[in-house]
C-alpha cells in the first residue's frame, strides 16, 4: 500500500514539474558531453564523436525516471563551425517524452582562445498513457482515465555562448527560449515550458606528467524553482583512467569512474570512453530508492591522415 501511495505521489509531483519547468534529465557525467547543456560547445574540440547515455534513476521506486540519450557532433573542415544532433527518450510513470534536436555552433579561434556561439532547434513530444494506471479510490469514477493516450508536440529552441582557452572552459546557455505551450490533445491543459538557465565552467590542472585534476561546476536556474548546483572533481591518469565525486545540491552525492580503451595496452586503436556513475540520494527520497545508475559510451572517429606524395619532373 505504501508503494502505491508513493507511486501516486511521484507521478503527481513529476506531472507538476513537467508542466511548470520541463524537468530535463540531470546527467552526472555531463562534463563529457557539454553539447547537451550548451549548444555553443558543439564540436568545439574539433573532434567528430558519438555518445550514448543511459540513466536509471531512483532504483526500486515504481514509476521512477529511465532515459536514454544519443548524441552526435562533428566539426566542419574549416574548424569555424560545428554541427550536432541529439535524441532523448525519457519515461517516468505513465508519461513518455521524446526530444529531437539539432545544434549549430560558430567558433572564432584566436591566439587567446576559442569564442563560440551556438543555436539549438528541435521538437518535443510529451505523451501520457493513462491505460497503464488504475484508480484505487472508489469515490473516483473509472471514466476519469478512460481517454488513454494524450500527446503534446511543441517546437523548442536554445542558444549559448562558450569560451575555451588551453585548460579552461566556461559557458552560458538558455534553453526553451520560445517557452512553448504544452497542450495535451483532448484536454484543457495549457502550460508553458519555462526557460532554463545554465552556467558551466571547468579547469584541467596538471599535477604531474601523468595525473590531472579536473574540477567543474554546473549551475541551473529555473524561475519559481529551487536553484541547483553540481560540483564535480575528477582525477585523471594519463587520459586512460579517471575517477571522482559529484555533488548535486538538494539531491544526490555521486561517484564517477571511467576508462578510455585506446589509452590501455590492449590493442584497441579507437578512442572509446566508457563511464559509470552512481548517485546516492541525499534528499528525503533515500528510504524509497537504492540510488541512481548512469552509463556512458563515447566514440571519437579517427581522422585519416593524408599522405603527401611528391611529384617528380621527368628527366630527359
Amino acid at each position: 500500500m505504501m508503494k502505491k501511495l508513493w507511486y501516486l505521489f511521484l507521478v503527481i509531483s513529476c506531472f507538476g514539474a513537467f508542466a511548470q519547468q520541463d524537468a530535463d534529465p540531470h546527467y552526472t557525467q555531463y562534463m563529457f558531453n557539454r553539447m547537451t547543456i550548451n549548444p555553443a560547445s558543439t564540436a568545439v574540440n574539433d573532434v567528430m564523436s558519438a555518445a550514448v547515455f543511459y540513466r536509471n534513476q531512483w532504483i526500486n521506486t515504481p514509476g521512477a525516471p529511465v532515459n536514454q540519450l544519443v548524441t552526435f557532433q562533428a566539426p566542419l573542415k574549416d574548424k569555424k563551425m560545428g554541427l550536432g544532433g541529439s535524441i532523448l527518450n525519457d519515461k517516468i510513470g505513465f508519461e513518455n517524452r521524446i526530444n529531437i534536436a539539432f545544434n549549430g555552433a560558430y567558433h572564432i579561434r584566436t591566439e587567446k582562445g576559442v569564442y563560440s556561439m551556438g543555436l539549438q532547434a528541435g521538437v518535443k513530444q510529451n505523451s501520457f498513457d493513462h491505460s497503464q494506471s488504475t484508480i484505487k479510490d472508489p469515490s473516483l469514477p473509472n471514466s476519469a482515465l478512460q481517454d488513454n493516450l494524450k500527446t503534446a508536440i511543441m517546437p523548442d529552441f536554445a542558444f549559448g555562448f562558450n569560451y575555451t582557452r588551453q585548460n579552461f572552459y566556461g559557458g552560458f546557455s538558455i534553453f526553451h527560449l520560445n517557452q512553448s505551450r504544452i497542450r495535451y490533445s483532448g484536454t484543457k491543459t495549457d502550460a508553458r515550458l519555462k526557460r532554463h538557465y545554465y552556467l558551466n565552467f571547468g579547469y584541467n590542472y596538471a599535477l604531474d606528467p601523468y595525473f590531472t585534476l579536473k574540477p567543474s561546476v554546473l549551475l541551473r536556474m529555473v524561475p519559481n524553482a529551487p536553484f541547483q548546483a553540481d560540483f564535480s572533481l575528477l582525477l585523471d591518469y594519463n587520459g586512460g583512467f579517471w575517477g571522482g565525486l559529484n555533488y548535486r545540491s538538494k539531491d544526490a552525492l555521486g561517484i564517477i569512474i571511467g576508462v578510455q580503451l585506446n589509452k590501455l595496452n590492449i590493442h584497441v586503436n579507437q578512442a572509446i570512453r566508457i563511464g559509470y556513475a552512481f548517485d546516492y540520494t541525499t534528499s528525503r527520497l533515500p528510504r524509497y530508492n537504492s540510488g541512481s545508475h548512469e552509463i556512458m559510451v563515447q566514440y571519437d572517429f579517427r581522422r585519416k591522415d593524408k599522405v603527401h606524395t611528391p611529384k617528380f619532373m621527368k628527366l630527359e
